[in-house]
Protein backbone atom coordinates (compact mmCIF):
# COMPACT_ATOMS: atom_id res chain seq x y z
CA UNK A 1 0.00 0.00 0.00
CA UNK A 2 1.14 3.25 -0.43
CA UNK A 3 -1.39 5.11 1.38
CA UNK A 4 -0.66 6.29 5.09
CA UNK A 5 -3.52 7.41 7.31
CA UNK A 6 -3.41 9.56 10.31
CA UNK A 7 -5.65 10.97 12.53
CA UNK A 8 -5.11 14.32 13.65
CA UNK A 9 -8.24 15.78 15.08
CA UNK A 10 -11.26 15.74 13.52
CA UNK A 11 -9.20 15.57 10.17
CA UNK A 12 -7.67 12.26 8.65
CA UNK A 13 -4.09 13.13 6.55
CA UNK A 14 -3.78 10.65 3.77
CA UNK A 15 0.10 10.64 2.88
CA UNK A 16 0.45 8.78 -0.50
CA UNK A 17 3.88 7.81 -1.71
CA UNK A 18 5.12 6.76 -4.85
CA UNK A 19 6.12 2.97 -5.04
CA UNK A 20 8.10 3.63 -8.07
CA UNK A 21 10.78 6.16 -8.26
CA UNK A 22 12.72 6.43 -11.68
CA UNK A 23 15.92 8.07 -10.46
CA UNK A 24 17.48 7.54 -14.00
CA UNK A 25 15.12 9.80 -15.54
CA UNK A 26 14.88 12.40 -12.86
CA UNK A 27 18.72 12.89 -13.04
CA UNK A 28 18.42 13.10 -16.47
CA UNK A 29 15.55 15.91 -16.61
CA UNK A 30 17.82 17.59 -13.45
CA UNK A 31 20.40 17.87 -16.19
CA UNK A 32 18.19 19.54 -18.73
CA UNK A 33 17.19 21.94 -15.70
CA UNK A 34 20.51 22.72 -15.32
CA UNK A 35 21.18 23.89 -18.93
CA UNK A 36 18.52 26.07 -18.70
CA UNK A 37 19.49 27.51 -15.17
CA UNK A 38 23.08 28.55 -16.94
CA UNK A 39 20.97 30.06 -19.26
CA UNK A 40 19.32 32.17 -16.58
CA UNK A 41 22.52 33.41 -15.15
CA UNK A 42 23.97 34.19 -18.48
CA UNK A 43 20.48 36.50 -19.21
CA UNK A 44 21.23 38.11 -16.03
CA UNK A 45 24.32 38.80 -16.46
CA UNK A 46 23.86 40.42 -20.00
CA UNK A 47 21.09 42.47 -18.04
CA UNK A 48 23.49 43.79 -15.53
CA UNK A 49 26.09 44.55 -17.96
CA UNK A 50 23.19 46.72 -20.15
CA UNK A 51 23.93 44.67 -23.64
CA UNK A 52 19.96 42.84 -23.13
CA UNK A 53 16.76 43.65 -25.09
CA UNK A 54 13.94 44.07 -23.19
CA UNK A 55 11.78 42.21 -25.38
CA UNK A 56 13.67 39.11 -25.16
CA UNK A 57 13.75 39.43 -21.38
CA UNK A 58 10.29 39.92 -20.81
CA UNK A 59 9.43 36.63 -23.00
CA UNK A 60 12.40 34.74 -21.11
CA UNK A 61 10.79 35.24 -17.74
CA UNK A 62 8.08 34.32 -18.97
CA UNK A 63 9.07 30.75 -20.43
CA UNK A 64 10.96 30.48 -16.93
CA UNK A 65 7.77 30.89 -14.99
CA UNK A 66 5.93 28.51 -17.36
CA UNK A 67 9.12 26.63 -17.03
CA UNK A 68 8.93 26.22 -13.35
CA UNK A 69 5.28 24.23 -13.03
CA UNK A 70 6.11 22.15 -16.28
CA UNK A 71 9.22 20.57 -13.92
CA UNK A 72 7.54 20.67 -10.43
CA UNK A 73 4.60 19.05 -11.99
CA UNK A 74 6.90 16.24 -13.58
CA UNK A 75 9.04 15.92 -10.39
CA UNK A 76 5.86 15.57 -8.00
CA UNK A 77 4.38 12.95 -10.83
CA UNK A 78 7.89 10.91 -10.60
CA UNK A 79 9.56 11.23 -7.21
CA UNK A 80 6.79 13.39 -5.07
CA UNK A 81 4.29 12.59 -2.79
CA UNK A 82 0.91 13.96 -1.78
CA UNK A 83 -1.02 15.02 1.25
CA UNK A 84 -4.77 15.18 1.83
CA UNK A 85 -6.49 16.24 4.49
CA UNK A 86 -10.09 15.52 4.57
CA UNK A 87 -11.88 17.69 7.38
CA UNK A 88 -15.39 17.48 7.40
CA UNK A 89 -15.58 20.27 6.30
CA UNK A 90 -13.26 20.38 3.18
CA UNK A 91 -10.32 18.52 1.59
CA UNK A 92 -6.72 20.32 1.66
CA UNK A 93 -4.82 18.73 -1.60
CA UNK A 94 -0.99 19.09 -1.03
CA UNK A 95 1.48 18.15 -3.44
CA UNK A 96 5.17 17.97 -2.14
CA UNK A 97 8.48 17.62 -4.00
CA UNK A 98 11.78 18.02 -1.38
CA UNK A 99 10.63 21.63 0.45
CA UNK A 100 8.48 22.83 -2.46
CA UNK A 101 4.98 22.78 -1.79
CA UNK A 102 1.45 23.44 -3.52
CA UNK A 103 -1.99 23.37 -1.85
CA UNK A 104 -5.86 23.28 -2.81
CA UNK A 105 -8.54 23.55 -0.55
CA UNK A 106 -11.70 22.53 -1.55
CA UNK A 107 -15.01 23.07 -0.14
CA UNK A 108 -17.56 20.21 0.86
CA UNK A 109 -20.56 22.46 -0.34
CA UNK A 110 -18.85 22.41 -3.83
CA UNK A 111 -17.54 18.76 -4.16
CA UNK A 112 -19.45 16.50 -6.17
CA UNK A 113 -19.55 12.95 -6.82
CA UNK A 114 -16.26 10.53 -5.71
CA UNK A 115 -15.12 7.98 -8.48
CA UNK A 116 -12.36 5.86 -9.07
CA UNK A 117 -10.98 6.30 -12.47
CA UNK A 118 -8.92 3.30 -14.62
CA UNK A 119 -7.40 6.07 -17.27
CA UNK A 120 -5.44 3.02 -19.18
CA UNK A 121 -7.07 3.28 -21.76
CA UNK A 122 -6.87 6.74 -22.51
CA UNK A 123 -4.47 8.36 -24.52
CA UNK A 124 -0.64 8.96 -23.20
CA UNK A 125 -1.47 5.97 -21.34
CA UNK A 126 1.90 3.74 -21.93
CA UNK A 127 4.19 7.09 -21.50
CA UNK A 128 2.45 7.40 -18.07
CA UNK A 129 2.98 3.70 -16.95
CA UNK A 130 6.93 4.29 -18.74
CA UNK A 131 7.34 6.83 -15.50
CA UNK A 132 5.89 4.20 -13.17
CA UNK A 133 2.60 6.71 -12.95
CA UNK A 134 -0.23 4.18 -12.42
CA UNK A 135 -3.73 5.25 -14.32
CA UNK A 136 -6.02 4.46 -11.66
CA UNK A 137 -6.79 7.87 -9.26
CA UNK A 138 -9.78 8.97 -7.22
CA UNK A 139 -11.69 12.08 -9.07
CA UNK A 140 -14.30 14.37 -8.08
CA UNK A 141 -16.34 17.01 -9.17
CA UNK A 142 -15.75 20.39 -7.88
CA UNK A 143 -17.98 22.83 -9.59
CA UNK A 144 -16.91 22.38 -13.13
CA UNK A 145 -13.69 21.08 -12.97
CA UNK A 146 -12.95 17.14 -12.49
CA UNK A 147 -10.04 16.95 -9.57
CA UNK A 148 -7.84 14.10 -9.34
CA UNK A 149 -6.54 12.33 -6.15
CA UNK A 150 -3.91 9.79 -6.37
CA UNK A 151 -1.30 9.48 -9.05
CA UNK A 152 0.75 6.13 -8.20
CA UNK A 153 -1.96 4.34 -6.49
CA UNK A 154 -3.91 0.80 -7.28
CA UNK A 155 -7.30 -0.05 -6.86
CA UNK A 156 -6.97 -1.10 -3.22
CA UNK A 157 -5.23 1.91 -2.16
CA UNK A 158 -7.94 4.34 -4.47
CA UNK A 159 -10.91 1.96 -2.35
CA UNK A 160 -9.07 3.09 1.02
CA UNK A 161 -9.17 6.77 0.05
CA UNK A 162 -13.20 6.49 -0.76
CA UNK A 163 -13.34 4.29 2.79
CA UNK A 164 -11.82 7.46 4.39
CA UNK A 165 -14.12 9.93 2.48
CA UNK A 166 -16.93 8.45 3.77
CA UNK A 167 -15.99 8.15 7.26
CA UNK A 168 -15.85 11.78 7.26
CA UNK A 169 -19.54 12.35 5.71
CA UNK A 170 -18.86 12.34 2.58
CA UNK A 171 -20.74 8.75 1.84
CA UNK A 172 -23.79 10.43 -0.33
CA UNK A 173 -20.67 11.58 -2.92
CA UNK A 174 -18.72 8.23 -3.06
CA UNK A 175 -19.32 5.38 -5.25
CA UNK A 176 -16.94 2.59 -5.68
CA UNK A 177 -17.31 1.47 -9.71
CA UNK A 178 -14.33 1.87 -11.38
CA UNK A 179 -14.73 3.98 -13.96
CA UNK A 180 -12.84 2.62 -17.28
CA UNK A 181 -12.23 6.15 -19.86
CA UNK A 182 -12.04 5.39 -23.54
CA UNK A 183 -10.83 8.43 -24.97
CA UNK A 184 -10.48 8.27 -28.84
Amino acid sequence: MNVEKREQGESSILTINPSHKPIGIAVFVTLILVGFIVVLIQSIDQIIEGNFNLFFTIIFGFFFWGAYYKFFNFYWAILGNEIVEINPDFIRYTKCVWFLRRSKKYEKTKIGEFQIVDNSNSFGAAGTLMFGVSNINVQFNYGRKIETIGKQIDEDDAKQILIELENKSYATQSRYCLKKQVKV
